[in-house]
């Protein structure tokens, strides 16, 4: 009898053991469970700022083509006045050489006169 009592003690113990070398188990796969966790959150918090910084980064990119365009609506339009401005000196310009000529004409027109009286 002390035999198979001994034996079931052994047996007691032995499953005892095995138990907490499976509790340690237990905990372990729960402590690597959590690490995982904290590590996937982690991840999912640095996607989520770099969407952010993407998204500020399209923005930033958007709002600088958009004054580019600007800017070059801005020079055209500046272009074009100048432009604008050039064509009016010039017909100014031709107004003035006609009038010259005009005035000169009515000068020499008054000297002929002026030599036929005189």
């Amino acid at each position: 009898v002390d035999e198979a009592d001994q034996a079931a003690a052994d047996k007691a113990e032995a499953a005892l053991e095995a138990l907490e070398e499976a509790q340690d188990r237990a905990e372990d796969a729960e402590k690597e469970a959590d690490a995982a966790e904290a590590a996937q959150e982690e991840a999912e918090q640095a996607a989520a700022i770099a969407e952010k910084k993407e998204a500020r980064a399209e923005a930033a990119q958007e709002t600088e083509e958009e004054a580019a365009e600007k800017a070059e609506d801005k020079a055209e339009k500046q272009a074009d006045a100048a432009e604008e401005r050039a064509e009016k000196a010039e017909a100014a310009e031709e107004k003035a050489k006609d009038a010259l000529e005009a005035a000169q004409e009515k000068a020499e027109d008054k000297v002929d006169a002026a030599q036929d009286k005189a």
